[in-house]
């Protein structure tokens, strides 16, 4: 056996009831916070960079474009834009922490994402993104061809983001039971109670010959247990 199991595991077999409380009293406690937290809702746009058929070099040219707009959805620009159009009382910093934008240069598609506790919020936010987007694309490319940015895609309704309660909780009583290991290695560390032999041992420098078993009471001091109580187990 490790010599670190070999400290841990007779720790482990004293205290398991403890350590299983702590776990459970942490995984209620995860549980709760989870079920307290408002729902989080996600509304979508998906937005196609240049024309359906084109030339090969179009069709590329668009792929490399649709990197830099999802980049530019994100801008202080096009969420100024989005602020002033549907008056919210949010800076660019705050509204720029709901979104995510992502973009694949193969199929073009470039994808808005919106997060917020109101549904009908998100779902507004993320339709104006697409179309402050568009029109700041349309007035900004150098090709037309290669830099239309049309919707195909709108966003009609946010969906509910589900939190992961059984990750959470399983966390939370790992957590829980390594912490209250923690507080139990440290009640062994500053406790001067001798619990086995390997441990007597190494108190008294001297080897442990054997265990009395079966003590349940101490005898009078300076008394011996074959005196006190001759016919015991103990004694025997």
């Amino acid at each position: 056996m490790s010599p670190r199991l070999s400290v841990f595991l007779p720790v482990v077999r004293r205290w398991w009831a403890l350590l299983l409380v702590g776990g459970v009293v942490a995984g209620i406690a995860g549980y709760a916070f989870v079920s307290q937290q408002k729902p989080s809702y996600e509304a979508k746009v998906e937005l196609l960079v240049g024309p359906i058929n084109t030339n090969f070099d179009t069709l590329k040219a668009s792929g490399q474009l649709a990197q830099s707009y999802a980049q530019l959805a994100s801008s202080g620009k096009v969420l100024q834009a989005t602020i002033s159009q549907l008056k919210l009382p949010l800076s660019t910093t705050q509204l720029d922490s709901h979104v995510r934008t992502t973009a694949n240069a193969v199929t073009r598609v470039l994808s808005i994402r919106v997060q917020d506790d109101n549904p009908q919020l998100a779902t507004k936010i993320a339709n104006s993104l697409a179309s402050n987007l568009a029109t700041l694309a349309t007035a900004g490319t150098v090709s037309p061809a290669a830099g239309q940015l049309r919707v195909i895609d709108p966003a009609d309704t946010a969906t509910r983001i589900r939190a992961k309660t059984g990750i959470i909780v399983a966390i939370a009583v790992l957590f829980g039971m390594f912490a209250t290991l923690i507080g139990v290695l440290l009640v062994e560390y500053l406790s001067g109670r001798v619990r086995s032999e390997e441990e007597l041992a190494e108190v008294a420098q001297v080897a442990c010959l054997g265990v009395v078993e079966g003590l349940r009471r101490r005898s009078p001091e300076g008394a011996l247990l074959v005196e006190t109580e001759p016919e015991s187990p103990s004694a025997a």
